[in-house]
């Protein structure tokens, strides 16, 4: 089977792709149609079916591909397109929330509906992601467990939201921390909400709690001024403009990447656990570079990328826990790289003079680099 070997890199990861062609009498193409996939990267006979997400099948968990998949692609986005004012917007549903998201297509809807509502009022589409997940809520009925919230880094447009709104915004984020280091989770959010009602902070905040309250139609009273939370990424300007960007970037996939709240209730469909909002224009895209190399230069990336990631595992770990590496052929990513793209072509160069070195002694570039 005919193979392709990709060097890709973003402004803070590196990643290594194999990928196979199809033949040019077309025949491995046809075969992974007639199995249920797509002409190119597979599917095969899973398509449809239940299970961690795959190409084609019904995401109904989150595996630790996607996981990495989301990672990186948050290395790649242009989040300086987002603007001064970036916060994390919080959506959820009464406790009784199956009554009005009874599944995925009910919150994909509402989710949707806001973003339609968002483009209506402030005369642009929302740029920045968004994450599903289920808070487990062990302590109350079981009707009321694992209920779906939404959250959403994103740009709030200059002209949504004043200084003294976003000042408010932020006195309201710090007097909630302080309220929960002093009373607890619990009741430190409880107490935090009743004196700094959102509703309170400025426009845009009443028009967010309103729009949502609006488009999931729940008519309780506590969704109204509940329903939605507005936590700013940057306290002030400053901060805004000098912000490491791929800091921010790995903030807020740990943030949203959190195995305990990624377990959706039973029957409640497939989905997407992210996504994006690009923007006008489709701005907002991952940024990322693809060379096409030779596979003994791939091999040659690998090997070193992987001691690369065992040191990273042991130092995180106190030398505890070391990186098993890929099996076969399969490639690797490799996050918190310090300007990754100077370092990925550095490495590149490397890897083609040690594979020249080696094919000219005779040497073998990789143990485990088994014929494909």
């Amino acid at each position: 089977m005919p193979n392709r070997f990709e060097h890709r890199w973003t402004e803070g990861a590196v990643r290594l792709v194999r990928r196979w062609e199809p033949d040019e009498t077309g025949a491995l193409a046809k075969a992974a149609v007639e199995r249920g996939g797509r002409e190119r990267g597979g599917g095969g006979s899973n398509v449809g079916k239940h299970g961690p997400s795959t190409a084609g099948r019904r995401q109904t968990t989150f595996s630790a591909r996607s996981r990495r998949s989301m990672r990186y692609e948050y290395t790649a986005l242009p989040w300086e397109l987002m603007g001064q004012y970036v916060a994390m917007i919080t959506l959820t549903y009464p406790a009784q929330w199956r009554r009005w998201a009874p599944d995925a297509r009910a919150v994909v809807r509402h989710r949707e509906a806001l973003k339609e509502a968002w483009r209506r009022k402030w005369r642009s589409p929302p740029i920045g992601v968004w994450v599903m997940e289920f808070q487990p809520r062990e302590r109350r009925a079981l009707e009321e467990r694992q209920a779906p919230h939404t959250h959403m880094y994103v740009g709030v447009p200059a002209h949504a939201v004043t200084d003294e709104e976003w000042h408010r915004l932020v006195v309201r984020v710090l007097e909630r921390r302080r309220l929960v280091a002093a009373y607890g989770s619990y009741r430190g959010k409880g107490l935090a909400a009743k004196r700094h009602e959102l509703a309170e902070m400025g426009e845009f905040s009443a028009w967010l709690l309103r729009t949502w309250w609006g488009i999931v139609r729940s008519g309780e009273n506590g969704h109204r001024y509940r329903g939605a939370d507005v936590t700013p990424a940057f306290w002030t300007k400053a901060a805004s403009e000098t912000a490491n960007r791929i800091r921010i970037a790995e903030y807020f996939w740990r943030e949203s990447g959190k195995w305990s709240q990624k377990n959706p209730p039973e029957d409640f469909g497939g989905l997407a656990f992210y996504g994006r909002w690009a923007g006008p224009g489709g701005r907002f895209a991952p940024l990322e570079m693809r060379r096409t190399v030779d596979r003994q230069v791939w091999l040659e990336l690998r090997r070193v990328y992987r001691r690369y990631i065992d040191g990273q595992m042991r130092r995180l770990s106190g030398g505890k826990r070391g990186y098993k590496g890929p099996r076969g052929v399969d490639g690797l990513t490799v996050f918190n790289v310090k300007d990754a793209p100077d370092f990925a072509r550095r490495m590149e160069e490397w890897a083609m003079g040690e594979a020249t070195r080696k094919l000219c002694t005779g040497s073998d570039s990789d143990g485990a680099g088994a014929a494909t």
